[in-house]
């Protein structure tokens, strides 16, 4: 598995983007963005992160409004219908 697991914020205009990274950039081959499904957030990536080995550095992000990221400022929603 990925010895190292950070949690950080990358700040945006509205607040902030919450990130999981794991694994270390320097010294894996294979580098991934995950993205999570509409009702999940970056932890949804914990049990597959755990089962894959160095060679891998994953960042998961949390969209805007889900897990620790900010939602959207009131008026900047995508419309649903």
């Amino acid at each position: 598995m990925p010895t190292t697991v950070i949690e950080s914020k990358v700040p945006v205009p509205y607040g902030h983007i919450a990130v999981k990274i794991w694994g270390n950039r320097e010294t894996s081959r294979i580098h991934i963005l995950a993205l999570h499904g509409w009702l999940h957030n970056a932890s949804a990536f914990d049990p597959i992160c755990e089962l894959l080995d160095d060679q891998y550095y994953i960042i998961a992000i949390d969209l805007p409004g889900h897990g620790f990221s900010t939602p959207y400022p009131s008026g900047n929603q995508v419309d649903k219908s």
